[in-house]
């Protein structure tokens, strides 16, 4: 018989490798193991926490979907509000945007993020001292719908930050990040050609599937649909303040968060321009919808200088293709 203390070392350990060998698969897209294996793993993990439920967590790979359908989402409401981001349409608009966060910012040069705008729905997600513990829809920017079951099911998604104290250089009370989910091109298809022999109607584009299976009631629905996650920035708050944009998703990259790789700072309006440019070319080539561009001054002390708007920040434009 094993002693209790070993079993709750061997769960962790589990855990542990099964997170590493998710983080592998759904994030860096480089599978570590064969999935018979890992269904391995799972099943043990499973059977470990069933003959010892004192041991279950929140937390726990096993508990990625489970429980009952929710009656209605909850309310969430938040600190820091969710802002949809103006247009910019033509060179006089870049120009004229620029020419404001020069005098604001009382630059020469601003340097710029410039990053690819996902067709998804807009996430955020909170975790306490390491562990996911809320998620929701941006709703009206101040509330949005707690939608937290559902952000469990996909793998993209780490419900625990196993690299948080070196990354950060302590544990955070409260981590805040913000993210895109969305659906690739081919599963929309494989989707909607399920749907037509169900006899339902298909969905017009990735985003309104994404939304429709990520806002469901029964998150077991939303499990089997194929989502995914893009995450672009940290909250900043007295426990985690990045310096720039860049160091922003570059946080979110070494805790495990999957990032688009389409994401580069460079100075000047005219780089920020080229760079949009470059980005449309890419469009055809992704495996998801892109509907354009967002441009972003890259000192996070630059954005809170320049503030927000009643809708807006100042600090941010889209560029739609």
């Amino acid at each position: 018989m094993r002693i209790q203390g070993h079993i709750k070392k061997e769960v962790e350990q589990l855990r542990l490798l099964i997170n590493y060998f998710n983080q592998q698969y759904y994030v860096h897209d480089d599978p570590q193991t064969s999935d018979e294996k890992f269904d391995t793993l799972m099943r043990e993990l499973e059977t470990l926490e069933a003959e010892h439920p004192y041991l279950v967590t929140p937390y726990s790979p096993t508990q990625r979907v489970g429980g009952v359908p929710a009656i209605k989402f909850k309310k969430i409401e938040r600190e820091t509000p969710m802002l949809s981001l103006g247009a910019m349409r033509s060179k006089a608009e870049a120009l004229e945007f620029d020419k404001r966060v020069r005098k604001a910012t009382d630059s020469n040069e601003v340097e710029y993020a410039v990053e690819l705008k996902i067709d998804g729905l807009a996430v955020e997600l909170e975790y306490h001292h390491g562990f996911f513990v809320r998620g929701s829809t941006r709703g009206n920017g101040l509330v949005g719908e707690d939608i937290t079951a559902n952000l469990k099911t996909l793998g993209a998604v780490p419900l625990t930050l196993d690299k948080i104290e070196d990354v950060v250089g302590h544990i955070p009370k409260r981590l805040t990040v913000r993210g895109e989910v969305f659906m690739h091109k081919a599963d929309l298809k494989k989707l909607n050609k399920e749907r037509k022999k169900n006899k339902e109607k298909p969905y017009p584009d990735t985003r309104t599937a994404a939304s429709a299976s990520l806002r469901r009631l029964d998150h077991r629905i939303t499990a089997k649909r194929k989502l995914d996650v893009f995450f672009y920035s940290i909250v900043p708050t007295e426990d985690v303040s990045p310096l720039t944009q860049i160091s922003s998703t570059e946080m979110l990259q070494e805790l495990g968060f999957k990032v688009n790789p389409h994401t580069m700072a460079g100075y000047g309006m005219d780089w920020a321009r080229q760079t949009v440019k470059e980005m449309r070319s890419l469009r055809k080539k992704l495996t998801y919808d892109a509907d354009g561009v967002v441009v972003k001054v890259n000192s996070t002390h630059d954005q809170e200088k320049l503030g927000n708007s009643a809708k807006y920040p100042n600090w941010a434009v889209a560029v739609k293709f």
